[in-house]
């Protein structure tokens, strides 16, 4: 494992994520999956007629 990221030789291949904070590396994984997601609120009323209406909710 390499104890610091050299931008010419530490590339990442979709396989491997190394974690550094600073230069010191953090956490090592061979295997990794990120999901971001938001959810909506529904306000719709009376007064959309028809349409669905909604404002941006929290971000997970």
């Amino acid at each position: 494992m390499p104890t610091s990221y050299n931008v010419n030789t530490d590339l990442v291949k979709g396989n491997s994520l190394l974690l550094y904070i600073g230069s010191t590396p953090l956490a090592f994984a061979k295997s990794s999956d990120l999901s971001i997601s938001a959810d909506a609120i529904d306000t719709s009323n009376k007064m959309s007629g028809n349409f669905k209406s909604s404002l941006q909710g929290v971000i997970s």
